[in-house]
């Protein structure tokens, strides 16, 4: 058996910020509580404002609650627009850091965006989206050419005046 049969390697998940995500799905959860006793207090009466607050409540889970990016094994898993876009490690040529997301080059020029890690606006130091860049690129050149050990994602370390 070779070594890279028995090797474990950790799965990284990237998404939204944890309170963002808390604070959507409880004013989902409360948004379609209060459509429930609205429709029962109505009736058919209110099915177009229940209709439009289920709406709402999908449009706040595919924009914000579904996207993530995740990097295991196998490649990157990107989960955005309509489809979740699978990507092998050797096919990743280079990573870009945007406020939109992150946009990971292919081979053949394809170009597929992931929308977390985000990279904030003026903001000084390395961020979140920037070690992500930098392990994606460099997993996938050790995919193509393994020398050394396995690249291991570091996030980066909080700015002094953020840690006091």
């Amino acid at each position: 058996m070779s070594d890279a049969g028995t090797t474990t390697e950790t799965t990284y998940v990237w998404r939204a910020d944890r309170r963002y995500r808390i604070a959507a799905g409880v004013a989902i959860a409360v948004l379609l509580g209060l459509s429930l006793r609205v429709l029962m207090a109505y009736g058919y009466l209110a099915i177009i404002g229940v209709a439009l607050v289920v709406a709402l409540a999908a449009r706040v889970w595919w924009v914000l609650l579904r996207p993530k990016l995740t990097a295991g094994p196998g490649g990157v898993q990107v989960v955005h627009g309509l489809a979740p876009v699978h990507v092998p490690w050797p096919e990743i040529r280079r990573c870009e850091p945007t406020p939109e997301g992150l946009k990971i080059f292919t081979r053949n020029a394809g170009v597929v965006r992931a929308r977390y890690p985000q990279q904030p606006a003026r903001v000084a130091g390395p961020t979140e989206a920037d070690a992500t860049a930098v392990y994606l690129v460099q997993r996938a050149a050790w995919a193509r050419r393994p020398t050394g050990p396995m690249p291991v994602y570091v996030p980066p370390q909080p700015a002094p005046s953020a840690r006091a």
